[in-house]
């Protein structure tokens, strides 16, 4: 299923859109020690074209979220959550950012194409009538003294290796 639409979050610039960036960037961001605020985060959003249904007499037999980063950040992971409401490339910010629904698919960092299994995502998006509005991505322990690094995926504007999502049926 190709990219439709895909955006960051800036937790620093909460009404700024970052719809257009060819990077798609993921902080865990940071705590300050003394006052317990965290700051710095930031999210990615993708969205595909999935087929409208499950062919007759097939089932989602695996779902996989592929999303390329040139470089590595060691002893990270980074998690996609199905979103549960609609949002738009060049409309969604920090401030007015979609809600997620069910559990998290993790994956650890690594240089090329990370690789997470959103199966059980894809075949609730399927038993919820198909209406997709994406997944979040997000640094496990955001917002934690041991938040980890930080990804720059490339985003469908960058023009090469774009965020995919591959489904099969069987």
């Amino acid at each position: 299923a190709p990219v439709t639409v895909d955006s960051w979050l800036d937790e620093d610039s909460p009404a700024t859109n970052r719809g257009t960036d060819p990077l798609l960037a993921v902080e865990p961001g940071s705590v300050n020690v003394d006052t317990g605020v965290v700051s710095g985060r930031a999210r990615a959003l993708v969205r595909f074209r999935m087929p409208r249904a499950v062919p007759s007499g097939c089932v989602v037999e695996s779902a996989r979220l592929h999303l390329f980063s040139s470089e590595e950040t060691a002893g990270t992971r980074v998690e996609a959550v199905r979103l549960a409401s609609a949002w738009s490339e060049n409309g969604v910010t920090w401030s007015a950012q979609p809600r997620t629904t069910g559990a998290a698919a993790v994956a650890w960092s690594r240089e090329g194409y990370m690789r997470w299994n959103v199966t059980s995502q894809v075949r609730a998006t399927y038993a919820s009538g198909g209406v997709d509005h994406g997944f979040v991505l997000r640094v496990s322990a955001e917002g934690t003294a041991e938040g980890g690094g930080g990804h720059g995926f490339y985003a469908r504007e960058k023009g090469e290796n774009p965020p995919t999502l591959v489904i099969r049926f069987a």
